[in-house]
């Protein structure tokens, strides 16, 4: 039989064969395996880009709730402010009896309730919608109240010689100098009582004793009966003691008015009071959360970028290098061959 010889082809297939499925890609080209490293690299890149804007998104959301919530608290502290601020010209008013108060006022009013409205408008506003409501009738509850009682005060005249006061006034003046004329210094004396008690009992929170007036006025009149005087002008003089105290109980009733809308005022605000609290503080809970949003949207961004991108660059890294390998192992393989050739093998 013939000796084969160690070059010859069939020798070689043997050898040959199998030696790919041995090797990693081992019958893969070169080109194939560096566009394979750039299709790996752009789907790392592409899952990079995803945990970037998965981050953005978060840190948008984050800002956004970050910014809503100071709007709310900004519109919550301005109707704190301007509703409380509406005390002002009521309390100018009561000095010093400035009717352009009321304006002002209402001017005052009508742009609380419009911050009001603005803050009720907010999505993030819904669990004090019931606050808000509740101040805005308060609002405009007290504007009513105010109106009435500027129109009770301008009845009873902003001046003393104004109004009801100004009737009191005449009328006073009529009777003393009638007193005067006929000589009734009882009668007189009498008169100064009453108005000296009238005037007390238009003093801002002054029981009004309406017995001891009654009674007062009771003694003018029998004084009066009791003049020595012609029958007309016991007459005349019955009816002027009869004017004023008309006058005086209207004035009064008016006082007492003017009293209880002032009253309410204080009412009106310890009404609404807890609820603008309550309004400020549910604003600053949301501006806290906001910032919790905020922080744990910085936590996120910080793991998932340093996360996604060291991830990446190491699986990139591990799979280039895995590449790397597949090349230059059987590279390394043939080179060790030759030198065994080379030496004679």
């Amino acid at each position: 039989m013939a000796e084969r010889h160690p070059l010859d082809p069939q020798v070689l297939d043997r050898r040959a064969r199998g030696y790919a499925e041995r090797s990693f890609l081992g019958g893969t080209s070169i080109g194939s395996r560096a566009g394979l490293l750039v299709f790996v690299g752009l789907v790392l890149i592409g899952g990079l880009g995803g945990i970037l804007f998965q981050v953005d998104q978060t840190a948008n959301r984050a800002l956004g709730e970050t910014a809503a919530a100071r709007r709310l608290a900004g519109l919550a502290e301005a109707s704190r402010r301007e509703t409380m601020q509406l005390r002002v010209p009521e309390k100018d008013f009561l000095l010093r009896k400035d009717p352009a108060a009321n304006e002002t006022l209402i001017a005052a009013a009508e742009q609380a309730a419009r911050t009001l409205d603005a803050l009720y408008a907010l999505p993030d506003a819904k669990p004090m919608q019931a606050h808000i409501a509740t101040v805005r009738d308060g609002i405009a509850q007290y504007g009513s109240n105010f109106s009435e009682a500027v129109k009770i005060e301008t009845l009873i005249g902003l001046s003393p010689n104004q109004g009801l006061r100004g009737d009191v006034a005449k009328t006073t003046a009529a009777l003393e100098a009638r007193f005067r004329e006929l000589n009734l210094s009882a009668a007189m004396t009498q008169l100064a009582r009453v108005t000296r008690i009238v005037r007390e009992s238009l003093l801002l929170e002054t029981k009004v004793d309406h017995a001891l007036i009654e009674k007062n006025y009771e003694t003018l009149k029998l004084l009066v009966a009791a003049a020595q005087t012609t029958p007309r002008d016991k007459t005349a003089l019955e009816a002027l003691v009869k004017t004023h105290e008309t006058d005086a109980a209207t004035l009064i009733n008016a006082r007492l008015r003017v009293d209880r809308e002032t009253r309410a005022f204080d009412e009106i605000f310890a009404y609404i009071g807890p609820g603008l609290e309550e309004i400020v503080l549910a604003s600053e809970r949301a501006v806290a959360l906001a910032a919790e949003n905020v922080t744990r949207a910085q936590d996120f961004a910080r793991v998932a970028v340093a996360g996604g991108a060291g991830g990446t660059l190491l699986f990139l890294v591990f799979f280039a290098a895995l590449l790397l390998k597949s090349v230059y192992t059987p590279i390394r393989r043939v080179a060790e061959a030759a030198i065994r050739l080379a030496a004679g093998d």
